[in-house]
C-alpha cells in the first residue's frame, strides 16, 4: 500500500469499513466483452438505422395524414376506373396534384383544372363529370 507525504504528515489510505480490501472478482460470461466495429461495420449499421428512421406526428396530424392518403389512393383508383386500367401494371396518362386542385380559389376553377386532366378518358361523359363531383366533394374535408 502506498503512503503519501504532505505538509501536514504521512497520510496513509485505508479501506472502508464494510468494503473488502480487495473485492471478489465476478466471473465473465463470453457474450460480456467489449467489441470495437471496423468502418465497414460501423457504414453497414449505419445503413440500417436509416431504414428504419421515422417521424413522429401528433394524433390530429397523423389523422389529417390518413385522411388525405384515402383521398389520393380513392383518386388513383377511380383513375384507374376511368382509363379502363384492368390490373396493377396498367397505367393511364393522367396526373391531378391534390394541391394544386386545393389552391385554385373557386368551385368552377377547380371543375376547370380537373376536366382538363381527365377530358381524355375513354369512359362516358356523365362518368367523368360524376368522379368530378364526388373528387370535389372530397377535396372540401381536406
Amino acid at each position: 500500500m502506498a503512503t503519501y507525504t504532505s505538509a501536514m504528515g504521512p497520510y496513509r489510505p485505508t479501506p472502508a469499513p464494510n468494503r473488502p480490501a480487495n473485492p471478489p472478482r465476478i466471473p465473465t460470461s463470453p457474450n460480456s466483452q467489449v467489441n470495437f466495429h471496423t468502418p465497414v461495420q460501423k457504414e453497414a449499421i449505419h445503413e440500417q438505422k436509416k431504414k428504419y428512421l421515422t417521424a413522429k406526428y401528433g394524433a390530429q396530424q397523423m389523422n389529417l395524414i390518413r385522411k388525405r392518403l384515402k383521398v389520393e389512393d380513392w383518386i388513383d383508383d377511380e383513375l384507374r376506373i376511368l382509363y379502363n386500367c384492368e390490373d396493377d401494371a396498367d397505367t393511364y396518362d393522367c396526373e391531378i396534384d391534390l394541391d394544386d386542385v386545393l389552391d385554385l380559389d373557386t368551385e368552377r376553377e377547380r371543375w376547370q383544372y380537373i376536366w382538363e386532366k381527365v377530358c381524355n378518358a375513354p369512359q362516358q361523359r356523365d362518368v367523368t363529370e360524376r368522379f368530378i363531383e364526388d373528387l370535389l366533394q372530397k377535396a372540401k374535408t381536406l
